[in-house]
């Protein structure tokens, strides 16, 4: 099957995704901000926090190795000749965000009051 690449279809392209990267990364902030009004991360999930920090690692290299590794992309068009490599700079660039304000957010909740809330041992041990 072919795939149809236009300028506009690119430009389109890279509109949505910056508008995503922008609208994705604010969703951040305001639990970030309640922590430190409130000066506690009593109530945040700290399993959450720990799958997603390790899902934005997994997630940022794939995005980084898609774009700048010469070696994967090459492995990619050898699997996949015909193929289309779809990451642009604002997946790597949302990824990138997402595992530093969650790093952020991490710690936070090793300065805050937390009333001894910890990650379950499922957690801890997956992680």
């Amino acid at each position: 099957k072919a795939v149809v690449s236009t300028q506009s279809t690119g430009t389109v392209t890279d509109i949505l995704g910056w508008m995503c990267f922008t609208v994705w990364s604010v969703s951040f902030y305001p639990q970030v901000y309640k922590n430190w009004a409130r000066l506690s991360v009593v109530g945040l999930s700290f399993d959450f926090l720990g799958y997603n920090f390790l899902g934005w690692i997994c997630y940022s290299v794939f995005n980084f190795s898609l774009l700048w590794v010469g070696e994967v992309k090459r492995e990619y068009y050898r699997v996949f000749p015909h193929g289309v490599i779809n990451v642009q700079l604002s997946d790597f660039c949302f990824s990138f965000h997402a595992l530093l304000i969650t790093a952020f957010t991490i710690i936070q909740c090793l300065c805050y009051e937390r009333r001894g809330q910890t990650p379950s041992i499922l957690c801890r041990l997956i992680l």
